[in-house]
This record gives structure tokens, sequence and C-alpha cells, in this order.
């Protein structure tokens, strides 16, 4: 057949070299040809900008041999016995070394590079840059193991239960212990104050494909700790099969306690300073409408009787006022403290007689040693301290039963310590006593005294903010011991 005349001579195919170069340059995935000895031969655009190399030619300058780039020799040479084993490499996860020294991830495959005779003259590796995904997953588990959730599986059918990692941590059980975990293995580490309602909970989860529940209990460890726990879960579709996540949430828990704890105290506060505010007022109301009243009909005697109980009143307000407002003053830090040296002997003496003044039962005794120091602190606090601990006696103490108020030294420190007979504190109420706005349950039959709960919490802040200590000692029907200390005076 003639060929027309004017016919454009078709253009030369591509042989498979020119096919094969395009594919290799033009790949997005990173390629390499490497020699039995590790140098590289032939090397990608998308390879040498993965080790950081602006082309291929400056790759093949700068690098004599890719044994070299390996983080880790163990994994080249697991590596290396694979390929013996298998003759090839598929999604080998390695750490390698860019230009600048930063460790990538790369999925590398690799092939016995063959030449045209057959024999092997090298390996051929792909490799695609998967170190955003591996840093995402690392991210991901360490929020996860901050967040204290696991994820676990239980078949219906079997009871078999398995979890990540992360719950052996949350369970307090190693690995070895977790190989044949049953269901009932953890209904053993529940709690057995919850266990009849995890039952009850679990007891109702029907084999409905979709149906979610969650439920929060707690966990004692074999070490016996015990934990909080919220596990949420779902039916799988094939009805058979629950899954879902394990949260320990004991520190969650525990700040909920405390806020439900300072909840309470705050409201038991409002009630106790509203009823003390309103008493006094409603006295000192009470007679000064009654003197206005009845002024002219009732005797001076009686008219100086009734205004005495009208500044006891007020007095009371005053006395309400003023803790209120040092309880401010100590939480801002604005509170002054002058520590100076004061014959602390002298102060309480003089304490006690201004006491026993107003309130002549019962007796006090003051026992102390020849030769004590000066304390460093600040009279003033120290005498608002031991007023609010003898007064505190008077008030629990039998009329019969005197007070000791005992001042010695210990280490360094001078201490007072006053004792009453008086119905005593149990052991587990003790702990409340310095604490802010807390008043304990009456003790014994006699009427449970007025007061808002802060002299004892102002006490304690005074005596710590001049460098000393306050603590009691009692048992229910054996008494009450105080005591605090201060520093002795030096130079």
């Amino acid at each position: 057949m003639e060929k027309e005349p004017n016919a454009v001579p078709a253009a030369s195919e591509p042989t498979g070299e020119d096919r094969y170069r395009q594919l290799f340059e033009n790949s997005p995935v990173g390629i390499l040809n490497v020699g039995l000895d590790g140098k590289p031969l032939m090397v990608n655009e998308r390879a040498a900008t993965s080790f950081g190399y602006a082309t291929p030619q400056e790759f093949l300058d700068d690098v004599p041999s890719m044994l070299d780039l390996w983080v880790d020799p163990a994994e080249r040479d697991r590596a290396a016995e694979i390929m013996l084993e298998t003759g090839v490499l598929r999604d080998f996860e390695v750490a390698m070394k860019r230009r600048d020294g930063v460790s990538i991830t790369l999925s590398v495959s690799a092939n016995p590079w063959r030449a045209p005779d057959g024999s092997v003259v090298g390996l051929q590796i792909s490799g695609i840059d998967v170190t955003d995904r591996i840093q995402a997953v690392e991210r991901l588990e360490e929020a996860q193991a901050h967040a204290s959730i696991a994820f676990w599986s239980w078949r219906l059918d079997t009871n078999e239960f398995v979890h990540t990692k992360e719950g052996y941590d949350i369970l307090g059980i190693g690995p070895t212990d977790a190989k044949q975990l049953h269901i009932a293995d953890m209904g053993d580490l529940v709690h057995p104050a919850d266990r009849e309602m995890v039952a009850m909970r679990l007891g109702t989860l029907r084999r409905i494909p979709g149906e979610r529940f969650d439920v929060e209990f707690r966990v004692v460890t074999p070490a016996g700790e015990t934990k909080w726990l919220m596990v949420r879960g779902g039916v799988h579709d094939d009805g058979i099969e629950v899954s879902g996540s394990i949260q320990d949430i004991t520190k969650q828990k525990l700040v909920e306690e405390k806020l439900t704890e300072l909840n309470e105290m705050k409201t038991e506060f409002v009630s106790i300073v509203a009823h003390d505010l309103k008493v006094p007022l409603t006295v000192a109301s009470g007679y000064a409408d009654f003197l206005q009243s009845q002024w002219g009909k009732i005797s001076e005697g009686e008219r100086r009787r009734l205004i005495e109980k009208i500044q006891q009143a007020v007095g009371r307000l005053d006395s309400l006022v003023a803790g209120v407002s040092e309880i401010a003053r100590l939480e801002a830090g604005t509170a002054i403290v002058d520590l100076r040296p004061f014959d602390l002997v002298e102060l309480v003496r003089s304490t006690v007689e201004d006491v026993s003044s107003v309130q002549p039962e019962p007796s006090c005794n003051v026992s102390v040693p020849e030769g004590l120091p000066r304390a460093l602190g600040n009279r003033e606090n120290v005498g608002r301290v031991v007023t609010n601990l003898l007064s505190n006696a008077f008030k629990y103490s039998p009329q019969t039963e005197p007070i000791e108020i005992d001042i010695s030294r210990r280490n360094g420190y001078l201490q007072v310590s006053v004792r009453d007979r008086g119905p005593g504190i149990a052991l587990s109420d003790q702990p409340k006593l310095f604490q802010k706005f807390s008043r304990l349950p009456q003790n014994g039959d006699g009427p449970r005294p007025l007061g808002t709960g802060l002299g004892l919490f102002i006490c304690k802040s005074l005596v710590e903010a001049g460098g000393g200590t306050i603590w009691v000692d009692s048992a229910p029907s054996k008494g009450s011991t105080f005591s605090f200390t201060l520093p002795v005076a030096t130079g």
C-alpha cells in the first residue's frame, strides 16, 4: 500500500526504559535504587525532598550509604532478616534521619533489583513519609493516657472481656492478670457498696442493636486503691457484642465532693450568721422598745440593767462582725502581724483574770515553771488566742471542775495548754475543729453553745502567722486540751 504523499511521520513509541524513567521520576512515592553495598545509585525527586535535599543529584552527592540514615541499627538488621527470609519487604515502618538530623518515619517496601541477566545487583526501595500520621497517633495516645480513658469490648454470649492497654493502669491490674479476663473478674473489682447497682444496670442491658448506656461506680484495685469510673457503651449491630470506654473520674469526683462540702459549709455559715445576727438584734430591739414605752414607770436600777442587756447584745454583734472581718483579712493576706518579744506568762495570767472576772466559775489553775524566756509573737493576737481557748473551756467545763492552764518550754518553743474537763470531742470530729465555718455536733446533755464556728479557725491562722502550731488532744467523756506554741525570743 502506497504512502499518502503529505502524511506526517508517526512519533517513535517510548521504549520500556523511557516509561520506567518517567514513572521513576514523576512518582508521588519516594523511590531509590540501592546497590548491595548500600550506596544509592538512583533516587527520584520525592525521595530526595523527603530527606531534605533540593535535588536528586544533591542527595546522591551527599549520601555515601543508605545504611547511615537508619536511626536504629536493630530496625535495619530486622529489615535485612525479613528480606533474607521472604525476598521482599512490605510496609515496614522505620525511623530514618533527614539531612538536618531530624528523625522521620517512613513506611518502606523493597524488592530485589536485578540485572538483565537476572542476577540481583541491589534493592529497589519505595517509601512514604508517615511522620505526621505517627505523630498524630502518638498525640492521641498521650491525650488518651492523660485523660485516663481505656476502650473495651464485651461479648454477651461468651462473657469474654478485653480492653486497651490503658485499662491496666485504670483497673490496677497487670497484663499477666488480664490474659484470661472474664466479666466475672470485672465484677470482683467493683466496690461492694456499688455491686448491686452495677448488676441491676447491666442486667437491664438488652440485646438491642444501637442501645447506649453509661454508669458511674467505684472499683477497688488489687492494691486496695478505690477509684471512681465512668463506663459508657453500646450494643453492636449483631446484638451480641458490646463495646465502649472506661474513664477514671476519681479526681473529678474528689473535686465534686470538695465543692459539695464547701457549699454545705457556706450554707451552714450563712444560716449561723443570719441566726446570730437576728438574736442579738431582736434582744436589743426588744429592750429598747420596752425602755422607750416604760421609761417613767421603772426604776433607775432596772433601766441600767436593761441598758446593760442592750450593750451585751451589741457586743455580740460587734464580735460577730469582727470575726468575719478578720477572716476576710487573713484570706486576703492583709492582716498585719508585727512580731516582737513579750512576756507570755504575764499575758496568760492577765487574760485569766479578765475572763474569770466575767465568769468566776469554774476556777482556773495556772502552772508555770521557773525561768521561762520571753516569747516572740504579736501580743494582741496571742491574747485573742488565749481568750478564745479560755472562753471555750468555760463554756464546756462543769463549774465544779477547775480549768488547768500550763505554760512550758519545748525544743525552742513556748507551749500553752488549756485543759478542760468537759464532754470531750470524738476523734472523727477533731479534724473539723480548726476549719472555717465549722461547728461540731452537741456533746453531753447541755445546750449547744452559740457561735459562728470561726473562733478556732482564726486562732489557727493567728498562731501559724506567728510561726507556731495549734492542736487538740481529746476523747469523749475525758475533756479536751487545746495547745499552741510560739517561738522563743532570742537576742
